[in-house]
């Protein structure tokens, strides 16, 4: 024999050798607790049908920090803790960043454009990195006119017809979301856009739930013909796959035709700014970046104006709900702003009870009760307990949001537990770090929806008094918190 014989047997046998040693150890490991599944089918029984993050959270109280799953062989871990989903999530990155595949996105084409959707690969970054240039804290600073002249328009809507609040708040929001991505001035009349955008979410959002169409468990169903008995799922993909394409082909129409009229300070201006005289020789690499931006930027602008527009319904109910809440925020606006004009983003540093407000809004119902499923790449051992290559990695952002052992009586609503000595306590751990997601897929949006929750919250404020309905004899109708859960996370 050889030498390079002898040598290709001791690395296959030294190969075979890891291998079995790999194994061994996988048997000697336990899986995270979680209730025990059915033959086949695994955890369908006990997998929620809604409010997931409030029924993940009950599972988390028999079952401790990470609760394990199966849906048909589909291992999921559901991570309950805000400690262990920065250990996994963050600096264990590199084996956690990824995306599961799922069957709707392909058949929608979502996974071709929705960057939160997209696996990690050099396509997402190249989106993510578009919509991070326009929305890092820099690039707001030269936003604040628009988000300014924005709030200006909702304050006089409100002032107009207060009972149609919820129309004008996601107007308005949607307005300066889509100017700064588009380079779109929309109408008073013209909401087209706001509603598609709307639509385009939720779909997203019920297609990022781990097991909600079985399609996504079981692939080989997409080959059904679509009048099948039980494939529903292929003629509602057809659907929203028409509708998402018209969304992004009807903005980025518009949103070219507001750069050929100068218009360059938005998000897909900047980048044609940089690409448009291109030589004709790179005609082919120009229309790639056009239709690379024709999914990031309608991605940037959906999740945006639909994650504010969110947030600001619960800073409504809040106000509603809460009047010693209401009454502390306004007089700190009376005594930094006075009576003579609006707030602006100057005054932020003076206004630590709106900002300790603006953090409550974001715990009490944080925006994505559940984040988007990461994915493991490779086996990993966490806490002494195996997590599989393959497996869901489902954040519950509800449930570190009711942590009682950071934030005491969870369920009232209390900008103080951010305040310490007048001024906002680094002590306390601010929703900003688990309401967008974790890791390399965190929300490149959370700092607009923070600047722009911060000066309409403000300037709604220093303007109106907020109250709850009332009837046709002006008494006061009850109010409930009841909740709508989306997942918006990169």
């Amino acid at each position: 024999m050889s030498l390079t014989a002898w040598l290709l047997v001791f690395l296959s046998g030294g190969l075979l050798l890891l291998v079995e040693q790999s194994r061994r150890r996988r048997r000697r490991l336990a899986l995270p607790p979680g209730p025990p599944g059915l033959p086949v089918v695994g955890n369908v029984l006990d997998f929620p049908q809604s409010h997931y993050g409030a029924e993940f959270s009950k599972l988390a109280a028999k079952y401790g920090d990470l609760v394990y799953l199966e849906l048909f062989g589909q291992p999921i871990v559901v991570v309950n803790s805000h400690d262990a989903a920065i250990d996994l999530l963050e600096k264990r990155s590199v084996n956690y960043s990824d995306r599961p595949r799922s069957v709707m996105s392909e058949l929608t084409e979502y996974d071709d454009w929705v960057f939160v959707l997209m696996h990690y690969n050099q396509k997402w970054r190249q989106h993510r990195r578009v919509v991070v240039q326009s929305f890092h804290p820099d690039a707001l600073v030269s936003a604040q006119p628009i988000l300014m002249a924005s709030v200006h328009d909702l304050l006089e809507a409100l002032l107009r017809t207060p009972d149609q609040f919820s129309e004008h708040i996601g107007f308005t929001l949607a307005k300066s979301t889509i100017r700064l991505v588009y380079g779109i001035q929309l109408t008073d009349d013209d909401d087209r856009f706001f509603d598609m955008a709307s639509t385009i979410v939720q779909i997203g959002s019920e297609m990022s739930v781990p097991g909600a169409f079985l399609v996504d468990i079981i692939p080989m169903l997409r080959f059904l013909p679509s009048w099948f008995p039980g494939a529903k799922f292929l003629r509602t993909a057809e659907a929203w796959r028409v509708q998402a394409r018209s969304y992004r082909d009807e903005l980025f129409a518009a949103g070219k035709a507001a750069f050929g009229r100068g218009i360059v300070d938005s998000l897909i201006g900047r980048v044609f700014e940089e690409y448009h005289e291109m030589p004709p020789s790179e005609t082919n690499a120009l229309g790639k970046v056009e239709e690379m931006l024709r999914g990031a930027a309608a991605a940037a602008y959906g999740g945006s104006a639909d994650t504010t527009h969110a947030a600001a319904h619960v800073f409504f109910l809040a106000m509603a709900l809460h009047k010693d809440v209401q009454e502390k925020a306004q007089r700190e606006l009376d005594s930094v702003v006075g009576p003579d004009r609006l707030p602006t983003f100057a005054d932020r540093e003076s206004l630590p009870y709106i900002n300790a407000l603006v953090k409550e809004v974001l715990r009490w119902h944080v925006i994505a009760p559940i984040g988007v499923a990461h994915r493991s790449v490779a086996d990993d051992v966490y806490d002494r307990y195996l997590i599989p290559a393959g497996t869901l990695i489902v954040p519950n952002q509800w449930a570190m949001a009711r942590d009682e052992a950071r934030y005491p009586d969870p369920d009232d609503f209390r900008p103080e537990r951010f305040l310490r000595d007048g001024k906002i306590d680094p002590n306390v751990r601010d929703p900003v770090t688990f309401a967008f997601g974790f890791g390399r897929r965190i929300c490149p949006g959370l700092h607009f929806v923070d600047v722009t929750l911060f000066i309409n919250f403000a300037s709604i404020l220093h303007v109106f008094n907020i109250g709850p309905p009332m009837d046709e004899n002006g008494a006061v109708l009850p109010l409930k918190a009841e909740f709508v859960e989306t997942s918006t996370n990169a």
